[in-house]
């Protein structure tokens, strides 16, 4: 008997950290000139690795390291650059992806140049 795949859930923090990752890979690698065709294959690649992650996660949801003690899951894509947080409810069947961290710089720092021009 075949199981049924868990359902995935993109969380409002996980779309928002999804948007501004696509928005700073796009802006990172235009500012050090390279042109656009170039960037957009790298955004392209983060949502790739995303969505390969993502469907991976509804047939084994264990995998990853277990962060702080808690039930919040991760794994490294990107190149170990970014790290996707999840939190899987077996009960319901259910992954609810929470967050995607950025393993070398905070979200603070990053986006500093974009705040302040606005």
């Amino acid at each position: 008997m075949k199981v049924p795949p868990y359902t995935e859930i993109l969380t409002d923090s996980f779309s928002e950290d999804f948007a501004l990752i696509v928005a700073y890979i796009i802006e990172s690698n235009i500012s050090a000139n390279y042109d656009i065709e170039f960037a957009i294959g790298k955004t392209e690649q983060f949502e790739r690795e995303v969505k390969d992650l993502i469907k991976d996660l509804t047939l084994f949801p264990e995998q990853g390291v277990i962060y702080e003690k808690s039930s919040v899951r991760g794994k490294p894509i990107y190149d170990g650059r970014y790290s996707v947080r999840w939190v899987v409810n077996h009960n319901g069947r259910e992954i609810s992806l929470i967050a995607i961290h950025d393993n070398e710089r905070p979200k603070d720092l990053r986006y500093k140049n974009a705040k302040s021009d606005t």
